[in-house]
């Protein structure tokens, strides 16, 4: 009898213990498919938009534009200098604006890590910390996204902190319209006075065009960095390349080539998003070609 009650007991520990295993395989492979959910929908945002959003990709897109065929322009008509080409010309205007992205984007970086090592789990190399305890401090992370913000330390995204991060990050991008960039201008404006000062030719610019074209940059690519994943500007991949109509657009008035060219010097950077290993170019740059 007593053998009976041993062997029934036994076999309902065994029994429980199989079900809080297969529990366990469970809830991995929940939180397995959150995470797959989760990168599909990151992949997919650049597709999908919140049409209440003043700061959506489609409307940054549509602003790149503007601002190429509108204050570009008159910018560059403001400039004097009477021994500089039209060419010339329009290369100072995407250096400049170049100048201002880097900033903007350093800017948005800085922001970036300092919000992380206050809202993520730390884990320094040199600590005490056992290998199986940092192990553990990963694996309980399900998304093991990393940052490292200096050599010796490494930050591990909590589960917890993501809400707020990610809201704060949401936050930068509805209010990217009326943020105040100040910091942004007048480091660009250091760098711009550095740049000029290096010019062989200097241009002579109209009283004022300098600030708000600076001003206006600031605006445009502070828009573009605070993106998820951030839009990006590109003008040297295709020097000494042929040009190609489905790749380069040519300056405003200009006819397409009849036979083939290479392309001599970058007018205006293109814009594009790099997501994973995919890169999307959404405006195409404009060249000038020999």
């Amino acid at each position: 009898m007593n053998q009976t009650i041993d062997n029934t007991i036994t076999r309902i520990v065994e029994l429980r213990r199989s079900v809080e295993d297969k529990n366990k395989r469970l809830l991995l492979y929940k939180e397995r498919l959150t995470s797959e959910a989760e990168s599909k929908t990151q992949s997919d945002q650049t597709e999908v938009e919140d049409i209440s959003h003043p700061n959506r990709p489609s409307k940054v897109v549509e602003h790149y534009t503007l601002f190429t065929d509108g204050r570009r322009i008159r910018f560059v008509e403001a400039i004097e200098t009477e021994d500089l080409s039209d060419e010339n010309k329009y290369k100072i205007a995407c250096d400049i604006f170049k100048i201002v992205y880097k900033q903007a984007s350093d800017s948005f970086d800085t922001f970036d890590g300092q919000v992380k090592s206050l809202l993520h789990m730390p884990v320094k190399v040199g600590t005490s910390l056992s290998k199986d305890v940092k192990a553990k401090r990963v694996k309980e992370c399900p998304r093991k996204q990393e940052c490292k913000d200096s050599p010796d330390q490494k930050y591990i995204v909590s589960n917890e902190a993501m809400p707020a991060y990610e809201g704060m990050i949401s936050y930068l991008k509805r209010t990217a319209h009326t943020t105040s960039l100040q910091k942004i201008v007048e480091s660009s404006n250091e760098e711009i006075k550095r740049y000029i000062a290096n010019q062989h030719n200097k241009p002579r610019i109209k009283s004022n065009e300098m600030d708000i074209y600076t001003e206006s940059c600031a605006e445009l690519c502070w828009k573009m960095v605070v993106q998820t994943p951030k839009f990006d500007i590109d003008d040297s991949s295709d020097l000494e390349k042929h040009f190609e109509k489905t790749n380069h657009q040519l300056p405003s008035g200009s006819h397409p080539p009849q036979h083939n060219h290479v392309i001599k010097a970058y007018l205006w950077p293109a814009l594009y998003r790099q997501n994973d290993k995919k890169k999307k170019v959404y405006v195409k740059p404009i060249v000038s070609i020999k």
